[in-house]
C-alpha cells in the first residue's frame, strides 16, 4: 500500500554547518561515502562560493570546484515517504546520498573530475530573488538508500571556468513524513 504524506520537513538547510574541501586537486576516491573521515575537512556554513555576495562561506576567486557534505541522523526511515533536493548552483553539481548519485545538473563525468568545467554557464538565482531548483528523489531510491542512524549527503559543485565571475552551491534536503510527529528541527 502506498503511504501518504502528512507533512514535509527539511532535514538539511543551506545555512547549516557543512564540511567542505576546495577542489584544487582530486579528493580521495571515496570522498562521498559515509565511512570517509571528513574530520580534516574545513567546516563552514552554507552556501559556498564567491562573487554573488550571498555566500556565508566564501571560497577563493577562480575556484573550479568545491565539495561539501553533511551527516544527519534518521531514527525511523519507515516514516519517510518521499524526498527532494533543492539546489541553487553556479554552474553545475552532482549530489550523492550515502555514496549513490541522486541528482545532477549541467555536468558530465562519472565520477566528475575536480577540474571538469560545466557544460554551459548556469547562474544561481536566490541572490536575485529566484527560487532554488527542485530535484525529486524517487521514493524507491530514497527508501533503498536511507538507513536508520547516520546518513550523509555529499555535493560537488563545479564552475564553468577558472575565470568565471562567480561560483555558488546552496543545498536543502526535504522529506515527506507519513504521520503528524515532528522529526527534524525547522531549518
Amino acid at each position: 500500500t502506498a503511504k501518504t504524506i502528512h507533512h514535509w520537513e527539511t532535514i538539511l538547510s543551506d545555512s547549516d554547518s557543512w564540511n567542505y574541501f576546495i577542489g584544487s586537486q582530486e579528493p580521495p576516491h571515496n570522498w562521498n561515502l559515509q565511512e570517509f573521515n571528513i574530520s580534516n575537512w574545513t567546516s563552514g556554513n552554507g552556501g559556498f562560493g564567491y562573487g554573488d555576495d550571498d555566500d556565508q562561506t566564501k571560497v577563493p576567486t577562480n575556484t573550479l570546484s568545491i565539495y561539501y557534505q553533511k551527516e544527519f541522523v534518521i531514527t525511523d526511515p519507515t516514516v519517510l515517504v518521499d524526498a527532494f533536493l533543492s539546489m541553487d548552483y553556479d554552474d553545475g553539481f552532482v549530489a550523492y546520498l550515502n555514496g549513490v548519485e541522486i541528482a545532477r545538473a549541467n555536468i558530465l563525468g562519472s565520477p566528475v573530475p575536480y577540474n571538469q568545467p560545466t557544460i554551459t554557464d548556469h547562474e544561481a538565482v536566490l541572490f536575485s530573488g529566484g527560487k532554488p531548483e527542485l530535484f525529486p528523489i524517487p521514493s524507491s531510491t530514497f527508501s533503498a538508500l536511507i538507513k536508520t542512524g547516520v546518513n550523509r549527503l555529499s555535493i560537488q559543485v563545479n564552475n564553468v571556468s577558472e575565470s568565471s565571475s562567480d561560483l555558488s552551491g546552496r543545498t536543502w534536503l526535504h522529506v515527506g513524513v507519513n504521520n503528524n510527529k515532528k522529526y527534524f528541527n525547522d531549518n
